[in-house]
C-alpha cells in the first residue's frame, strides 16, 4: 500500500531525516520519516487515527491511524526539557480526526530554549518514506501529497 494523503502535522521548511541533527532521527534507527523546521504552533493530526501515547511534555505523539500505519510526531529536538513549552490536547486512547489539533507549542520558545524548531515525524511499522516536494519546500499544516509513505506487505 502506498499513502499520500498523509497531511502535515506541522507548518514550515521541509526536510529529509538524514538532515536532522539528531543521530537517533538521522540513522533511521527508529524508522524512516522526514523533518519539518516549524514555524507554527499547533500540531495537527495527519489522519483520522487513535492517539496510542503522549508524552507527558507534549514533546512526542505516537499514533496508529485508521490505515494502520503508526507514526510519531516529535516536536523539536531536546525539548522535552523544556517546562511549559506545550500544551497537550489530547491523551492516550482518543480517536482524533485529520486536522484536528494535538498539541499547541511555542515556536519562538522552541527556538530560543533547544536552537532549532526542527521537529521529526518518523514511521514505525518498516515504512519507506519518498518525499514527493525538495527538500527546502514551505510546507503548511494539513498539505498532502509532500510525502509517499510505502507500507511493506506483510
Amino acid at each position: 500500500m502506498k499513502c499520500t494523503d498523509f497531511a502535515m502535522p506541522l507548518g514550515g521548511r521541509l526536510m529529509t531525516i538524514e538532515d536532522v541533527p539528531d543521530e537517533v532521527f538521522s540513522s533511521r534507527s527508529m524508522g524512516d520519516g522526514f523533518a519539518i523546521e516549524v514555524t507554527q504552533d499547533e500540531v495537527r493530526a495527519p489522519m483520522d487515527g487513535l492517539i496510542e501515547s503522549v508524552y507527558p511534555t507534549g514533546h512526542a505523539i505516537m499514533m496508529t491511524l485508521d490505515n494502520g500505519i503508526q507514526v510519531m510526531i516529535h516536536v523539536g529536538l531536546e525539548s522535552f526539557q523544556i517546562i511549559g513549552l506545550n500544551k497537550v490536547l489530547c491523551k492516550a486512547g482518543d480517536h482524533v480526526k485529520k486536522g484536528d489539533i494535538l498539541v499547541r507549542t511555542n515556536v519562538r520558545k522552541l527556538k530560543q530554549k533547544a536552537g532549532t524548531t526542527i521537529s521529526p515525524i518518523v514511521f514505525l511499522g518498516g515504512e519507506t518514506v519518498t518525499l514527493l516536494k525538495k527538500a527546502g519546500a514551505e510546507v503548511q499544516s494539513g498539505d498532502t501529497s509532500i510525502a509517499e509513505i510505502e507500507v511493506p506487505e506483510k
